[in-house]
């Protein structure tokens, strides 16, 4: 990120209490401000990808968590909240019924979830073993929001 020193200033400076994403919150000040943001499309930038679902799902959860400690909560992750809170009224609702019922409604269930994080994604990828990591990584990162979410929202509301 390249600003002005002015800009620095006026925006007051990073947040040196947020753990994580300090940047991204400190974007969002900036913007509230209405200080204009310029991106040079010829920028080299770096960012290594993680090595695999471990450090993936740190990585989902550092950034979940700094966002909720800066007080900003994306419409993604209220989404990914309301999912989650919907899927487990139904699955309490049908698991008090027929149990056939229920488990031809939870395969369902599965199998849309599975069919949605690969479709969403597959443009990205398009390689076969996308068919086994996309869901896969769908499920660490929407664990990894739930908890650093909620985590740094528990955070936020102790201070």
């Amino acid at each position: 990120m390249a600003i002005r020193k002015s800009a620095w200033t006026e925006a007051g400076r990073f947040n040196e209490e947020l753990s994580n994403n300090e940047d991204y919150e400190f974007s969002q000040r900036l913007r509230r401000k209405r200080i204009s943001i310029a991106f040079a499309r010829d920028a080299i930038v770096y960012w290594e990808p993680r090595k695999n679902t471990i450090e993936a799902f740190i990585m989902f959860y550092r950034f979940a968590l700094g966002d909720a400690e800066a007080g900003i909560l994306r419409p993604k992750v209220v989404f990914i909240f309301v999912r989650y809170a919907i899927g487990l009224v139904m699955v309490v609702l049908f698991l008090k019924t027929d149990i056939f019922f229920s488990i031809i409604f939870l395969a369902l269930g599965t199998f849309a979830y599975t069919v949605w994080a690969i479709l969403k994604n597959f443009k990205y990828v398009k390689e076969a073993e996308a068919f086994y990591y996309l869901p896969l990584l769908q499920l660490v990162s929407d664990a990894a929001v739930l908890l650093g979410t909620s985590l740094g929202l528990i955070k936020r509301l102790g201070k």
